[in-house]
Formats: structure tokens, C-alpha cells, sequence
């Protein structure tokens, strides 16, 4: 399947020219050779960046001959979409959230009635089925339990929003920040800033590091060999 690595690397290179001359005032240009002149690996942090501001959907044209679909666009930053819920909007997931904490209750308390118990004393139940579990019933005063397979869905919002609203490119920004990091010991926000423009502002950034906990003092340079994981 074609991808933007699927390029080679002569390709490969000649794509990173042209993202690093959309900047016409020419600083994304110097902060890339500036941190490269600093040891940073020219492939790696070209690699990188391309992944970042490159393209965000990839277009398969079909073979006219072979039918179906005249082509595909695939997402490159799923979860950067507002296709990462299936379109499903935040207020819609509340909504759906709020249903099932409702029906939640109400299977915790047929779960506790003398027919549902019987039932499950004759394994009437298997497990994962919404009414399966102890045949014993809740003598304490706390309420029930709610059903495990409600878990998942209602903890879904707070689950989203540890992601945050960009998580693929957040992951992103930390590589691109763990690569400059490890190979000159210093972070260079203001050459970071330059290689992202207008992506991020810098005391955006700074936050952005804070957050992610991209945080300490100048370290001793180290040429150990970094991932490339995008």
C-alpha cells in the first residue's frame, strides 16, 4: 500500500524541501540545518516532519479495470479527525453516556432480583452477557457494582479527553522534541518553534513540554540510536 515513506528516500527528500520552503521567510530551513549542524540526524528529524506537516489524507486511485470505489482517502492522523468517534459528536457521546449510565442501573438491579439469580445458578448466563454474575445476593449497604461491560463506555469522555484534541501530532511534537533532546542535550525551543512555524507558538510549546513532561536541564549530548517509530 503506498504511504508517504513508501517514497524512497530520494522522494523522501525532495518532499521535506518543499515542506521546508513553504516557509517563505526561510527559518523552518535554518532551524532544520541548525539542529542537524548540531548533530541531529538528518533523516530521523526529516522522517519526523514530514509525518507532522505533511499531508493529512493519502488518496489511492483505483484501477479503473478492477471496479469498485474511483478511489480512497485514508486518514494519516485518524484519531486528529473528526471521523476519531465515527462522527459522533461530544454532545452525542454525552448523551449516549447518559443512557447508559441509566440502563447501567437498571441491569444492576435485575441483576440482584430472585429470577435473574436463579438463572444464573443454572448458568443460564455466560460471561460477558450483561446479567452474568454472582448468584449471591448484595447484602451490604453499598449499592451494586455496575455491570464490567459498562466500564468501557462510561469512562469513554474521560478517556478521550486524556488524549486531548490532537493526539497523534502531540505524539509527534515529543519524538521530534525526544530526538533533538537525546542528540544535543538541550531542548531549542526557539529552533523548534522556527521548524514548526505557525504550527505552535513558543510559549505554546513551552506549555506543550511541560505537559508532556519534556522537562530538565541540559544533558550530556549522546549518539545513541533513536526509534523510528512515527
Amino acid at each position: 500500500m503506498p504511504s508517504e515513506l513508501s517514497l524512497g528516500r530520494t522522494g523522501q527528500a525532495s518532499y521535506l524541501d518543499k515542506l521546508l520552503d513553504q516557509d517563505i521567510t526561510g527559518r523552518r530551513r535554518r532551524a532544520f540545518e541548525t539542529l542537524c549542524e548540531k548533530d541531529c540526524s538528518r533523516e530521523i528529524l526529516g522522517d519526523l516532519l514530514v509525518f507532522l506537516l505533511g499531508p493529512k489524507t493519502l488518496r489511492l486511485e483505483a484501477d479503473p479495470k478492477a471496479g469498485g470505489p474511483e478511489s480512497v482517502a485514508i486518514h494519516l492522523s485518524p484519531l486528529d479527525t473528526q471521523d476519531a468517534l465515527g462522527g459522533i459528536s461530544s454532545r452525542h457521546l454525552r448523551q449516549i453516556v447518559s443512557r447508559a449510565k441509566r440502563l447501567a442501573s437498571e441491569v444492576t438491579q435485575l441483576r440482584e432480583t430472585p429470577l435473574v439469580r436463579h438463572l444464573a445458578v443454572q448458568g443460564a448466563f455466560r460471561q460477558g452477557d450483561l446479567l452474568y454474575g454472582s448468584p449471591i445476593p448484595n447484602l451490604s449497604s453499598a449499592p451494586a457494582p455496575v455491570p464490567s461491560a459498562f466500564q468501557g463506555l462510561l469512562n469513554l469522555p474521560d478517556l478521550a479527553q486524556q488524549l486531548g484534541l490532537w493526539p497523534e501530532r502531540d505524539r509527534r511534537i515529543r519524538k521530534i522534541y525526544d530526538h533533538i533532546r537525546k542528540r544535543t542535550g538541550d531542548w531549542h525551543d526557539d529552533l523548534v518553534v522556527d521548524l514548526l512555524r505557525p504550527l505552535m507558538t513558543r510559549g505554546a510549546l513551552k506549555m506543550f513540554r511541560s505537559r508532556s513532561g519534556l522537562t530538565g536541564k541540559r544533558v550530556v549530548r549522546s549518539r545513541a540510536k533513536v526509534s523510528q517509530h512515527f
